[in-house]
């Protein structure tokens, strides 16, 4: 049987055994989310680290997000082509 993962789904998922169907219903809402973010939004990370990735913290043997940076978030215009 292939590997289940969030973002495939096979065919064979729920003829084998049932799991969660709150894991389709997940996958499909951060996926469309994400989508809303990127088509609506401009990013950008904060003045202190322009041009360059924040370093990233290690804790445990885990590598995790620098807590310090800062991303801004800016709402696209609308235009009267918008897609959606």
């Amino acid at each position: 049987m292939p590997k289940i993962t969030i973002v495939c789904v096979v065919s064979t998922w729920l003829t084998v055994a049932i799991h969660s169907p709150g894991r389709w219903y997940v996958q499909l809402v951060v996926k469309s989310t994400i989508a809303h973010l990127l088509l609506n939004y401009d990013f950008e990370l904060g003045k202190k680290w322009e041009g360059k990735h924040p370093p990233d913290t290690k804790f445990q043997g885990a590598t995790l997000p620098n807590v310090n940076a800062h991303l801004r978030f800016r709402r696209r215009p609308k235009s009267s082509a918008s897609l959606i």
